[in-house]
């Protein structure tokens, strides 16, 4: 029970870590599953070196098969372990076909297109489950195969309240007369790109005269938002004084103005709130609240800005708490090494 808590607390640590823009969006899929995870790899990883040592000092007094054991171990890694967690790089292999191919061109796609302050929809289709073996295929994918993709859900369907709707429109793609009444809420989101995961869905979406199918696939295809750029969901006024947006992975947007504008109190952004994320301009901090729909909005009125920027904050107990958690997992696993020797040292 106290392995179970402790493992909990590490899976905790962990919730706004994963996600592309700089760890901004919480993600339930963490709290959700990770704490079981945790658990899981301290187990794990507790039977298997306590096997490995007391195989070894089983052979310790045999020199033949001590060398032979840890020769087997070295070859072991790296020839199996290393190759496979490279090639896979953390996540779980999809089925390989035609379909899950096709998501390759479209990031490369993204790679080359996607500028900072724009932002994807990604078609959450249970009917692509077939093709793609899971419903989650683009929006875990995707981010892993072009960085610099930022997805409305933060990559998981569950992420923010702030992705609520969005979510819903991800879903119901394929009814092209109701999305279309959206286009004005996507341009506030900064969507330029969406990305479908059925043929269905493609075929209603190339006849709107507001997108443009960039490259069809039987399953994958990826669609451009026409019309002016609204980086980070600005409104039109504002976003046509843009002269550049630029993105660190430490989880900062930085606005730059052709000439100082003035953004009303109120005004929403395209990101998702969350507590840790700070709005500032060139004149200081500027106070952040959330909006109706639980984006991130202005609670005051910003004069004479010629930069905006929004960052990630988290408070500095949160260093400590991966501190904590590293320990955590680390003295999780030594007892279960611990518990397992013992117990086998009183049999033998």
């Amino acid at each position: 029970m106290l392995l179970a808590k402790l493992s909990f607390l590490l899976g905790m640590n962990l919730v706004n870590r994963a996600l592309p823009f700089g760890r901004v969006v919480a993600s339930t899929q963490f709290m959700r599953f990770q704490p079981f995870f945790a658990l899981t790899w301290t187990l794990l990883a507790g039977f298997g070196v306590a096997g490995i040592v007391r195989l070894l000092e089983r052979l310790v007094h045999r020199p033949w098969g001590f060398g032979a054991s840890v020769g087997s171990i070295a070859l072991l890694f790296l020839f199996v372990v290393a190759l496979s967690l490279e090639k896979h790089r953390g996540y779980v292999t999809a089925v390989a076909d035609a379909a899950t191919a096709e998501l390759n061109p479209i990031a490369g796609e993204l790679r080359r297109r996607l500028e900072p302050g724009d932002f994807i929809l990604s078609e959450f289709n249970w009917d692509a489950r077939y093709a793609l073996g899971s419903p989650h295929f683009v929006t875990q994918r995707l981010p892993l195969l072009a960085p610099n993709v930022w997805d409305l859900e933060g990559n998981f369907p569950e992420a923010t309240r702030g992705a609520a709707h969005a979510h819903y429109l991800a879903s119901v793609l394929g009814a092209a007369g109701y999305v279309g009444t959206q286009r004005d809420y996507l341009a506030s989101r900064g969507v330029r790109f969406i990305v479908t995961t059925t043929a269905d869905t493609r075929k209603v979406l190339a006849n709107q005269d507001w997108l443009r199918l960039v490259r069809p696939g039987e399953s994958l295809s990826l669609f451009e938002v026409l019309g002016p750029r609204r980086p980070v969901g600005l409104p039109p006024d504002i976003a046509a004084q843009v002269s550049g947006v630029t993105y660190d992975d430490t989880g900062r947007y930085r606005i730059s103005f052709r000439a100082p504008v003035t953004i009303q109190a109120g005004t929403s952004l395209a990101l998702s709130h969350h507590p840790w994320l700070r709005a500032a301009s060139e004149h200081g901090p500027i106070a952040a609240t959330a909006s109706d729909d639980h984006r991130l909005a202005l609670a005051e009125t910003a004069r004479d800005v010629r930069s905006l920027t929004i960052s990630y904050e988290p408070p500095r107990w949160i260093g400590l708490a991966g501190a904590v958690s590293a320990i955590t997992w680390l003295t999780a696993l030594g007892m279960i090494v611990k518990r397992m020797l013992d117990r086998s040292s009183r049999r033998s």
